[in-house]
C-alpha cells in the first residue's frame, strides 16, 4: 500500500503484492550490499584466537581432560593437582606415542602415568595442600592456566599461539633450572635470582 499526503489528508492505494515484496527485496538487498561492504574495510590481522575463562575446579579439569584427548605429539604440564584421576587419559596418551613432560614441585612418583616427570623439590616451594595450580600447553594448539590462589578455582583456556608458547617456555625453563641446580647445587638460585 502507498501513502499520499494530500494538504491534510492522507490517501492510501493499494499495490500489487509482487511490487511490495520487489521493493523490499530491494531494500534488503541495499542494505546488504552496504553493509558487506562496510564490513570488508574492517582489517582484521589474521584469525584472532580467543580467552575463555573457567570458572570452577570441574571446567578445569573438563577442558584438561579435553584438550589431552586432541594430544598428537607433546604435553606440557606444571602442577600440584593429583594426577592419578587423569590415569586413563595417560594412559591413553602412551598408546598413542604423545609424549607428556610433566614438572611439579611436589615429590609424587608418577612413574605409573607413564610421564617423564621433573620433580624440583630443593626449590622449598612453600604451597598449602589447599593450594592448587596447573599450567597445561598441549601441541601448541591449546594452553590452560588456572589455580585456586585468591579462593574458587578459576583459570584462562586458550588456543592463542603466544600464550600457548608462553606456557610452553614457562614449564621448560623451570625444567632446565632444575637440572641446572641439580648440577651446580643450590647455590646457582644466588647466581641466577633477581632481586625486584
Amino acid at each position: 500500500m502507498n501513502s499520499y499526503l494530500d494538504k491534510e489528508i492522507t490517501l492510501y492505494e493499494a499495490i500489487d503484492l509482487n511490487e511490495l515484496f520487489e521493493n523490499y527485496k530491494k531494500e534488503v538487498s541495499t542494505a546488504t550490499k552496504f553493509l558487506k561492504d562496510e564490513l570488508n574495510k574492517v582489517e582484521v590481522s589474521g584469525k584472532q584466537k580467543q580467552f575463555y575463562n573457567l570458572n570452577s575446579f570441574e571446567d578445569v579439569k573438563d577442558r584438561f581432560r579435553n584438550i589431552l584427548k586432541r594430544a598428537e605429539k607433546i604435553v606440557y604440564i606444571n602442577t600440584n593437582l593429583d594426577l592419578f584421576e587423569f590415569e586413563k587419559d595417560f594412559k591413553r596418551l602412551k598408546e598413542k606415542g604423545v609424549r607428556v613432560i610433566l614438572f611439579s614441585f611436589n615429590k609424587i612418583d608418577y612413574d605409573s602415568l607413564g610421564v617423564e616427570t621433573y620433580i624440583r623439590d630443593s626449590f622449598n616451594f612453600n604451597i598449602t595442600n589447599s593450594e592448587k595450580r596447573i599450567m597445561v600447553a598441549v601441541d601448541l594448539f591449546a594452553a590452560i592456566i588456572a589455580s585456586n590462589y585468591e579462593g574458587e578455582f578459576c583459570g584462562t583456556y586458550s588456543e592463542n599461539k603466544l600464550l600457548i608458547n608462553i606456557v610452553t617456555e614457562h614449564i621448560k625453563n623451570d625444567i632446565h633450572l632444575m637440572k641446572l641446580e641439580n648440577r651446580f647445587g643450590k647455590d646457582i638460585n644466588k647466581i641466577i635470582t633477581l632481586d625486584f
